[in-house]
C-alpha cells in the first residue's frame, strides 16, 4: 500500500512540476512578446495623450507634451532603424543602443508626466535632460537615415545584379553553343 501512495506521490508530483514549469515558460513569452510591448507602447502614447490633452490650460502642458515628442522620436528612430537594416546599411552599435535609449526614454517621460500633474523643484533638470535626450534621438535619427540614403545610393546592389545577369547571359550563350557543337558532331553530313 505504501509503495502504491509513493508511486501516486511522486506522479502527483511529477505533473505539478510540468504544469508550474510550463506556466512559467507560458508567463515569459507573453512578457517578451512583441504584442504586449506594442500594447505597452500604445499604453503609453495614450496616457501621454490624455495629460497632455486634460492639461490644455495649465502652463504644465508643455511637459507632457514633450513627453510625447520623446516617444514620438523612439518610435521613428525605431523604424528607422528597421529600414536601415533592410537596406542592408551599415549602423554600427546603433542597434544596440536602442534598448538602452528607450529605457531612458521611458523613464524621462514618465518623470515628464509627474512633473505636468504634479510640479516638482527637479522640473527645470528633467525639462533640461529631456531636451538632451530628444536632441539625441534626432541626430542619431539623423544618422540612421543619412546612412540609410548612402546605402541605397552605393549602387553596388544594381552592379551586382548586373554582374550576375551578365554572367547568367554568358552561361547561357556557352551553353547553346556547346548543343550546337553537340549537334553538329553528331548529326552526319550529308
Amino acid at each position: 500500500m505504501t509503495d502504491l501512495i509513493l508511486i501516486l506521490g511522486t506522479m502527483v508530483l511529477a505533473v505539478l512540476l510540468a504544469v508550474v514549469t510550463g506556466s512559467w515558460l507560458v508567463w515569459r513569452r507573453i512578457r517578451r512578446s512583441h504584442a504586449l510591448a506594442l500594447a505597452r507602447e500604445a499604453a503609453g502614447y495614450g496616457s501621454m495623450a490624455v495629460t497632455a490633452w486634460r492639461l490644455r490650460s495649465s502652463p504644465d502642458r508643455s511637459t507632457a507634451a514633450l513627453a510625447l515628442r520623446i516617444s514620438r522620436a523612439h518610435a521613428r528612430l525605431r523604424q528607422e532603424v528597421t529600414v536601415a537594416e533592410r537596406a542592408g546599411a551599415h549602423l554600427g552599435n546603433v542597434p544596440a543602443l536602442l534598448p538602452r535609449l528607450q529605457v531612458a526614454g521611458v523613464r524621462i517621460g514618465a518623470g515628464l508626466r509627474h512633473v505636468a500633474v504634479v510640479p516638482a523643484v527637479s522640473a527645470p533638470r528633467l525639462l533640461d535632460e529631456a531636451r538632451t535626450h530628444l536632441s539625441t534621438l534626432e541626430d542619431l535619427s539623423d544618422a540612421v537615415r543619412t546612412a540609410t540614403l548612402t546605402s541605397a545610393a552605393d549602387g553596388t546592389l544594381a552592379q551586382d545584379a548586373e554582374d550576375a545577369a551578365l554572367a547568367l547571359r554568358c552561361r547561357t550563350a556557352a551553353y547553346e553553343e556547346l548543343v550546337a557543337l553537340a549537334d553538329s558532331l553528331v548529326r552526319p553530313r550529308g
